[in-house]
């Protein structure tokens, strides 16, 4: 960047004091001011910034914002009809990151709102995106009061700050930076008895209600079932934002107990609402979106098949593992390579590969996404005497334009821990999953 350029990004909003911020309110209020184009870098040298003479520039020798700004770094004395003070520009970086302070948040959009003498009691609007790493920065900030906020999917979080003169606000690392625990996206989690994906939010440090399955596989387990209940009630259901469902032996009966279970959770996400299903999970999303994803063999069919060979005359639970009795006395989890095709994940986990283990077998198998859904990780799956070739693994879509979204894994989150593999990838990759939703 130019000395000149940079003299019109550090100048731009003290500018504004002088002409009474012209024809840039874009904000929300009367008196809101967007300026999020002219301080981001690259400043555009093709635009003119006409300033006020502000007087003597103030220079230190100091490089506040990381970058040579030299002599042209503009300063306000107050002589501007407030007490400005000093109004050197300054900045602020930080990184977004889950509330357990410890998994980064990639790619959520942050906002900075400053106000104060040095902004004559407007409000300067920016706003920027964390890059894969969570990381974001602000450059050329005015100095006054902030609020900094976040947002990722359902999930939201704002904190009150102040942006010193010349000087980087550096929040790197500073938990309460991070997004808040509760009073953001509202989670309602059916447990199963398979899959642990509640351990995951928990550790993650986001709040969650959980609903027991029952654990049975037919009533009377129904008696007991606070996740029929809840899916049977879209009132309760509705008070969620996100709905999590673990693999389980529940999932027949609880679906063919209630004919308006499925029409609640194609309401529930049709209104703006997220879910995520794990395995053999998977018929709550083929009964509701029966053309979203194609599942192997009959789509919607309960029947299993042994896991050693692709059968199409039985539903989709065929993948290769062990049986419970053998994974009992020790046996080895069934592994493949998963590759991953979808570039944000590949970006902000920092690798396009890693290892998934099922510890059952039967798990479900997708043969492709429909017309609306993507695939985000996919792998080679074979079994004893045959091969599936290869199968998505992480699959996600959008209903319509304006609802929630929906993914599915055909891997257990649990299986990867009990396996003993690599836990922070997978960790990483549904710590990515749970924020996109």
């Amino acid at each position: 960047m130019t000395n000149r350029e940079k003299w019109a990004a550090g100048a731009l909003w003290c500018a504004i004091l002088a002409v009474g911020c012209g024809g840039a309110k874009t904000g929300t209020g009367p008196g809101d001011v967007d300026l999020t184009d002219h301080f981001r870098e690259p400043i555009d040298a093709a635009v003119e910034v006409v300033a006020p003479d502000y007087g003597p520039r103030q220079d230190d020798g100091a490089d506040p914002l990381g970058t040579d700004l030299g002599d042209d770094v503009p300063t306000v004395d107050g002589d501007i009809g407030t007490d400005a003070g000093d109004c050197t520009a300054g900045g602020l970086k930080g990184v977004t990151c889950a509330p357990n302070q410890l998994n980064i948040v990639a790619y959520a959009d942050v906002t900075l709102d400053v106000t104060g003498p040095c902004t004559k009691g407007k409000t300067i609007h920016m706003t920027t995106k964390a890059d894969e790493k969570g990381q974001y920065q602000f450059d050329y900030v005015p100095p006054g009061d902030a609020v900094l906020s976040f947002e990722k999917g359902s999930y939201s979080g704002s904190v009150p700050l102040g942006i010193n003169p010349g000087q980087v606000t550096d929040l790197t690392g500073m938990a309460k930076r991070c997004f808040p625990p509760k009073g953001s996206a509202k989670i309602a989690v059916i447990q199963g008895n398979a899959d642990n994906i509640e351990a995951l939010l928990d550790e993650l440090k986001l709040e969650n209600d959980k609903f027991s399955d029952g654990t049975d596989t037919t009533p009377p387990a129904s008696e007991s079932s606070a996740a029929q209940a809840l899916l049977a009630d879209p009132a309760t259901l509705n008070t969620y934002d996100i709905l999590f469902i673990d693999c389980s032996s529940s999932t027949q009966w609880i679906i063919e107990s209630s004919p308006d279970i499925i029409a609640n959770l194609k309401a529930f996400v049709e209104s703006g609402k997220s879910l995520y299903a794990s395995d053999w999970a998977w018929n709550y999303i083929e009964k509701a979106w029966p053309d979203a994803i194609n599942f192997y063999g009959s789509d919607a069919a309960w029947t299993k098949g042994d896991g050693s060979k692709p059968a199409t005359n039985v539903g989709p639970r065929q993948g290769p593992g062990p049986t419970l009795s053998e994974k009992e006395k020790g046996a080895k989890p069934y592994s493949t390579t998963g590759t991953i095709i979808d570039t944000d994940l590949e970006k902000a986990i920092g690798k396009n590969a890693i290892t998934l283990y099922y510890d059952l077998g039967t798990w479900v198998i997708v043969d492709k996404p429909g017309t609306i859904a993507t695939t985000a990780i996919e792998a080679t799956v074979t079994g004893d005497s045959g091969t599936w070739g290869k199968r998505p693994q992480l699959i996600t879509f959008q209903p319509t334009e304006t609802s929630g979204r929906v993914l599915f894994t055909s891997f257990h989150n649990i299986a990867q821990q009990d396996a003993q593999g690599n836990v922070d990838d997978i960790k990483a990759i549904l710590s990515y999953v749970v924020f996109s939703l």
